[in-house]
């Protein structure tokens, strides 16, 4: 929001505080998924999460694929359709699909923006008007073997939906849970008042420390719960919060002497800083640049200031707040979360806002439709996102649209939350005990860590996010591939993947691709390794400069018996999928014809015969009939040996993607 008048801004944001508040209910609308909620939908080769208790209806015409998700009875307002059609340049020169489904409930005109999906270009659609009152929202992009994708849905369960499709209808996707690690109890600091609470007031984390703080001083614990040192106040005080300073510093917010003790690098006390209203600072964070900020208060409104940092500066906040704001940073923003109370009828919801110096007031993001006695702590993920604790034990993530998703239950008595650099959560509680949960599963990334053959797997990487491990079941003797690739085709990307065997030894490792066979230079491929024993694999991709998403790919040799018939294989050609290999064991003077066809997508095959060390016998991109079109064939070929040969499908110029076919006839 920017107005010209600082007045007005207040009257203005009160006003719509007031209308919202009239028109929601107490209780958040909580998008429910599980893990039997996954769907394979098989036709289209994908996975979804279905919302608890919805419903799904497929259908085909003329290659167009369409699935449909219903809710139960009692919610007929929301729905969800996705419709795959075949290969396609992007964007699509019409939307005609689009306008169909949504005239199908009298929505007419949208806007569109540019987004992304799959980690790929893609459209935004936003419709005009609502479904019955029910926000509805669209995409249009491309999945990785170049099928178009149409997506429309009502909210809030259409986000969820969209980003946790997989790539395989064979590997589920899976919803990223925290659970409980450890927790320890607060030390002994050898001072006792009776007026001293065990509670702990304000947690947070450096790479390999837990910081936390009480009545009595400063916890620091390592990674694993351990003791390092209990540090008591010197004085009497009442902490509200704690954050780490780029400088070494622990800062502590205290609302005795209405400033921020500072426990030094050392370990010991040093002189306070800053100067705050009574019951001020709270919510004490420091932001990426190392500036600590704090909230403060006058009389009649709550404001942010910057305590320490290249300049002191103080942001308003809005005047109608019935309780202290929340702030924190997130990598690049201010993030507040204010307690605003209508002017209509009373009732107070928390406004979630982005705050910089050029505005007048935090610009409006979204609304959360609790009160602040049923939150008891909130902190805010490094790519934007909030955790919020509830008073009934749950734990909910609301992302930057309003989704509110549950991550965790039972987690009761909870006063502190703060994320680590590894994306864990550091907790305290009431009773003054502190923990660690931790996901099981990473953030930013599609399906659980197990891969499996054939099923590519989505990731994200970031300076947040530096590495990801997925694992898979190897036998001993297999030959696999692996292969991790820039879906957007930017070339900014650069990662490094690392395979490790079940016995904890680094079998194979590539940074930059050798060769062309993937799209980027950047890409990694660990070609043809044959794995040394059976068991559980580890594979690590680790960035090594730039962000984004990538996906991974785990193939295997499969083994092909010849027999006086023609033999049919399918596979499925892509990015991350640039080669599929066929063993088959042939005698001296044996002729073989083998053709290879594509099936779907823009697929321009070739085919190739390799020797069992390697080089070629036989290549071919455009068979000589030319019937055959843009396929491939390599007709009557004389085997020169005994021995172990590799039939390798593959595409000319490692460009496009499609399903095949591949015919085999020995005689």
């Amino acid at each position: 929001m920017r107005f010209t008048s600082l007045l007005l801004s207040f009257a203005l944001f009160a006003f719509a505080t007031g209308i919202y508040a009239q028109e929601t209910t107490p209780e958040a609308a909580l998008v429910e998924r599980h893990a039997d909620a996954a769907y394979a939908w098989i036709e289209a080769n994908l996975g979804l999460l279905v919302p608890a208790g919805w419903t799904a209806e497929t259908g085909s015409h003329d290659g167009i694929l369409t699935l449909s998700l219903r809710p139960p009875e009692d919610s007929a307002n929301a729905f969800f359709t996705i419709i795959v059609t075949p290969a396609a340049a992007f964007p699509p020169a019409q939307l005609d699909i689009l306008d169909q489904v949504l005239a199908e409930r009298n929505l007419t005109g949208y806007s569109v923006s540019n987004t992304g999906w799959f980690g790929d270009n893609a459209l935004a659609i936003n419709p005009h008007g609502t479904l019955n009152g029910a926000a509805v929202q669209g995409r249009v992009g491309r999945l990785p073997d170049h099928r178009i994708v149409y997506a429309l849905g009502t909210t809030p369960d259409f986000m969820p939906i969209i980003h946790h499709i997989t790539l395989d209808d064979v590997y589920m996707p899976e919803v990223m849970t925290y659970s409980l690690t450890w927790s320890v109890s607060s030390p002994e600091f050898g001072v006792v008042y009776d007026t001293l609470q065990p509670r702990i007031a304000g947690t947070a984390a450096s790479a390999d420390r837990v910081f936390a703080v009480t009545q009595q001083g400063v916890i620091e614990l390592d990674f694993n719960g351990g003791l390092i040192g209990a540090y008591p106040f010197l004085n009497p005080s009442t902490p509200t919060g704690i954050a780490l300073g780029s400088d070494g510093n622990i800062y502590v917010g205290d609302i005795v002497c209405r400033c921020l003790q500072v426990l030094g690098a050392n370990r010991r006390w040093a002189e306070p800083v800053g100067s705050f209203g009574a019951n001020a600072p709270a919510s004490v964070f420091s932001m990426p640049s190392g500036a600590i900020y704090a909230v403060d208060r006058s009389d009649d409104a709550y404001f942010l200031r910057a305590v320490t940092g290249e300049r002191a500066q103080t942001l308003p906040l809005n005047f109608n707040a019935t309780a202290s704001p929340f702030a924190g940073a997130s990598d690049s923003e201010i993030v507040v979360v204010e307690w605003l109370q209508s002017f209509i009828d009373d009732s107070v919801a928390g406004a979630v806002s982005v705050l910089d110096d050029r505005a007048l007031l935090p610009d409006l993001r979204f609304w959360l439709p609790y009160s602040p006695g049923q939150v008891t702590a909130i902190t805010i993920n490094p790519e934007g996102w909030l955790a919020i604790a509830l008073q009934d034990g749950t734990l909910i993530r609301a992302d930057i649209d309003g989704t509110l998703t549950p991550l965790a239950d039972g987690l009761t008595g909870l006063s502190s939350l703060n994320f680590a650099p590894s994306g864990d959560l550091v907790i305290g509680r009431e009773d003054g005990s502190i923990g660690l949960i931790s996901s099981s599963a990473p953030p930013d990334r599609t399906g659980s860590i197990t891969i499996v053959p054939f099923a590519p797997v989505q990731g994200r990487l970031s300076t947040h996010m530096p590495e990801q491990r997925w694992q898979f079941v190897g036998e001993a003797g297999q030959v696999i591939t692996l292969a991790a690739t820039d879906l957007m085709r930017r070339d900014v990307l650069d990662m490094r993947l690392r395979l490790t065997a079940p016995s904890g030894a680094v079998i194979a490792e590539n940074d930059d691709q050798q060769g062309i066979a993937l799209w980027g230079d950047y890409d990694s491929y660990i070609s043809s390794v044959t794995l040394p024993e059976s068991g559980l694999y580890t594979v690590d991709v680790d960035r090594i400069s730039g962000d984004g998403t990538y996906t991974l790919a785990l193939t295997v040799d499969r083994n092909l018996a010849m027999e006086d018939q023609a033999i049919t294989l399918t596979g499925a050609l892509s990015d991350v999928i640039p080669i599929d290999r066929w063993v088959f064991q042939g005698q001296r003077g044996q002729i073989i014809t083998v053709t290879l066809r594509a099936e779907s997508g823009d697929l321009d095959p070739m085919l190739t015969i390799l020797l069992s060390d390697g080089r070629p016998l036989a290549r071919n991109d455009d068979a000589a009939d030319p019937e055959l079109n843009r396929n491939s064939q390599l007709f009557r070929i004389e085997l020169p040996r005994d021995g172990t040969y590799i039939l390798e499908a593959s595409r000319f110029n490692f460009t496009g993607a499609g399903n095949y076919s591949m015919v085999v006839f020995s005689g």
